[in-house]
């Protein structure tokens, strides 16, 4: 739509070949030249765009990462947390570093992912499991996501948007979502460190 970012910008083709080859992008590129996106782990703030989460500061250390984690959340303190549990190591990570007011699952009913999930649900003050089919897909959220992710993602996953529309119908604003699925919390700061 003439709503995207590009506009008459310049196409990178270096960043453009890694949407081509991976589907998206990490870090602050966009496919288009002079358009960046924020830094994983950076914010805007009345102050400016601020850090809260440095992927490249820790030498290495395995140990450290609960606490890196944790850490990064200060600038968010007395906000409620959502975490989307999976039956993957990130989503658990973040459980036990950060802890979470409220959690959901979704996929399939007869997801893998939900059996782990069930077994944490004590763990939130409300826990939702929910399935894609389930919901429902107004034709404008598909054109949002792919103008909001324009030149970042190839194929937007646009069913996150109505997703994140039901959280926020069950828990209201406000509140910090822990969603790492455009990169998972090692994921991705495996791919911007690359050892």
């Amino acid at each position: 739509t003439a709503a995207h970012v590009k506009g008459d910008r310049e196409t990178d083709p270096v960043p453009a070949a890694i949407v081509r080859k991976m589907d998206r992008l990490y870090g602050n590129l966009t496919a288009y030249v002079g358009v960046e996106r924020l830094e994983p782990g950076a914010i805007i703030t009345p102050k400016g765009v601020e850090r809260y989460f440095d992927y490249g500061a820790s030498d290495g250390k395995l140990n450290d990462v609960p606490d890196l984690l944790a850490n990064g959340l200060e600038p968010f303190i007395g906000r409620k947390r959502i975490l989307p549990l999976s039956g993957g190591l990130d989503s658990r990570l973040l459980l036990a570093a950060c802890g979470a007011d409220y959690g959901y699952t979704f996929g399939p009913v007869d997801s893998g992912d939900r059996p782990v999930a069930r077994l944490f649900a004590d763990r939130f003050d409300d826990y939702w499991e929910l399935s894609f089919l389930e919901l429902e897909y107004p034709l404008g959220f598909r054109d949002a996501c792919q103008t909001l992710l324009d030149g970042t993602m190839h194929a937007p996953f646009h069913e996150l948007l109505v997703v994140n529309a039901r959280l926020f119908e069950r828990w209201g604003g406000g509140r910090v979502l822990l969603d790492g699925f455009c990169g998972d919390v090692l994921q991705r700061g495996t791919y911007l460190t690359y050892g």
